[in-house]
């Protein structure tokens, strides 16, 4: 299936690409753009926010939704070995 996000990607599209990602484990030209608009989406929803308590619920809601979709994505590009070379960190040694 060949899933295009717009340049502008609606968040919707984002959830799309991803969970396209986690229910079928191919890596496609949207899922790391997707990440990072996610990634971006879960460090903006937090800037300046000390107490979760303070998110109204349905915002809540939704961060919730982009923070497991980047943990397990994340995870999955790890688990399976799928990240670039260039974003996968070599160990560091003492």
């Amino acid at each position: 299936m060949d899933f295009t996000i717009p340049r502008t990607p609606s968040l919707e599209a984002v959830h799309k690409a991803l969970t396209d990602y986690l229910r079928h484990g191919k890596v496609t030209p949207t899922t790391l753009p997707a990440l990072a608009t996610v990634n971006q989406s879960v460090a903006g929803a937090l800037a300046g926010v000390n107490d979760l308590h303070a998110v109204p619920g349905a915002q809540r809601r939704a961060l919730r939704l982009d923070i497991y979709l980047a943990s397990e994505v994340a995870a999955r590009l790890v688990k399976n070995k799928q990240l670039p070379d260039k974003l996968n960190a070599a160990p560091v040694t003492k």
